[in-house]
Formats: C-alpha cells, structure tokens, sequence
C-alpha cells in the first residue's frame, strides 16, 4: 500500500518497509514489533462514535493504522499519508514514524520510484488491477505497457542535481515533441512543446499561446 519510515534515532537514518496489512516488522535493535492493522484508502471517522470508515476506495486520504507492541506496551496509532503528524492528537509512539502513499494512474506499464534515505529504493506499479511494491533490482528490465519498450535503474544517487536531457528514443510518431527556447528581452525560458498541446507562456504584455502542429 506504500512505504513506512520508522526512525529510531533523530540523527540515524530511517528504517524502510512496506506496507501490507497483516504484515509483522521487528525493528532492530530495539524491543519494538509493528505490525499493519489496517490500511484505510479514503480515511473518514464518526466524531460522536470514534468509528473509522473509509469513504471510497479512492486513496484521497490514505491512512494506516499501526500497532507497536514492547517494552510492556501495546500502542495502536493512526498515521497519514497527507501530514507528517496526526492531525487529531499527538503521535503516542516511541519514536517517530511516517507513512508515504503513491497514487498510480490507472493502466499497466506505469511505475513510481520511490527513492528514500539509506541504501534500500522502491517501485511501486500496478498490476492485474492491483497495486504492487518491490525493492528495486539494479539493471533489471522493466516493461511498459507497450512491450517494445522497457527501463532500467542503472544508479541511485543520494544529493544529485536533475538534469534533463531530451533524446529522441525512435523515428516513430508516437508521442513527438519539440524542444524549443522563448526568449524576451534578457530571459529566456526553455519549454516542451507537444503535438497539438497549447503552451501557455505569460510574458509581461500577457498570455502568448504557443502550438505545435504537424501538417502531413
């Protein structure tokens, strides 16, 4: 269902686990053992009966319930993906622990790398109409949708600076695009412009649309 950050210390890096309900982590190096206890997509709950329900199966506001068992404590806690600490009352648990959901488009073929602190990365993907979520294999072969083509993680490199470098991957039209440099004045701004799609760049007079068009 998505990723759990546990840090154990303030200056260690967080531990990383996924997130299936059922599932039982043991948390090194300490007495503590978590387990998921629920995993709710659309978190809702009942103010006068303090029952939690989900809304829909949409994750519009994915929530998991955790429960930390040690050291003579057994500590059930609600966290959300959309805020770092609960929202309704102070986090109960003895160290500090944060839970991340990734929302993928519908359709096969779709991947979202999630990359956290430490040496361990994720992708997360659908499949057979269900989310799915492995620790990525460097080098491995990914597939599109379209067989024909596929990625690969060659490097995950902690504190890099993205640069973007458009390559033509294929003579066919299947998504063609233009790169193309507005320049006014001393500015000058570098965009993307694709087949069909308005660009929409303000200037200082107001709006300039700019649109890519193929004629055969």
């Amino acid at each position: 269902m998505g990723v759990l950050l546990v840090w154990l210390s303030e200056t260690g890096s967080p531990l990383v686990y996924t997130v299936k309900p059922g599932k039982v982590m043991t948390l090194p190096g300490s007495p503590w053992k978590l387990s998921i206890a629920r995993y709710v997509p659309h978190y809702t709950i009942d103010r006068q009966t303090k029952e939690v329900t989900s809304l829909s199966d949409k994750p519009e506001n994915p929530a998991i319930e955790i429960r930390a068992q040690g050291d003579k404590q057994d500590i059930r806690q609600w966290l959300w993906s959309q805020f770092a600490m609960s929202p309704h009352k102070t986090q109960q648990l003895p160290f500090r622990a944060r839970f991340l959901d990734f929302h993928v488009s519908a359709g096969a073929g779709r991947y979202l790398l999630v990359v956290t602190p430490g040496p361990r990365s994720h992708l997360l993907y659908l499949k057979d109409g269900k989310k799915h979520i492995e620790q990525v294999e460097m080098s491995k072969r990914y597939p599109f949708d379209d067989k024909r083509y596929s990625f690969a993680v060659e490097e995950v490199r902690a504190g890099a600076r993205l640069e973007t470098a458009w390559q033509n991957g294929s003579e066919m039209l299947l998504h063609p695009a233009i790169v193309a440099t507005i320049a006014q004045s001393d500015a000058s701004e570098q965009v993307v412009l694709e087949l069909g799609q308005p660009y929409h760049h303000r200037t200082t007079a107001g709006t300039l649309v700019v649109l890519y068009r193929h004629v055969p």
